[in-house]
């Protein structure tokens, strides 16, 4: 049951159209409460559902960078980031490397 509820918040992430949907109404729709989702999504997946989430994001993030022409801003926003400026701090501490110099490579 657990496990199941887990890969179906997964999946919720993993979609489009739920992508900017809030963490708390993932775990609504899952019928269960924000702390037991929390909670389970940890015990199963070793990362909170938020990490998880940014992961996700930052994945789509190289993936855009490397396979598209878009700017950095674009990317930023495509990607579910609200300011580019975060963006590109968080790419870097996660990358080692700015999305520009990232894209270079």
């Amino acid at each position: 049951e657990a496990s199941k509820m887990v890969l179906r918040a997964r999946e919720m992430m993993s979609v489009a159209d739920l992508r900017d949907v809030s963490l708390e109404e993932i775990a609504h729709r899952l019928g269960t409460s924000y702390s037991n989702f929390r909670r389970t999504f940890r015990e199963h997946t070793g990362v909170g559902p938020h990490q998880y989430r940014l992961h996700l994001k930052l994945s789509h993030a190289r993936d855009l960078l490397m396979n598209t022409d878009l700017s950095v801003k674009e990317i930023a926003c495509q990607s579910g980031f609200e300011e580019e400026q975060y963006f590109c701090r968080f790419f870097k501490k996660a990358m080692g490397k700015t999305p520009s110099n990232y894209r270079a490579r």
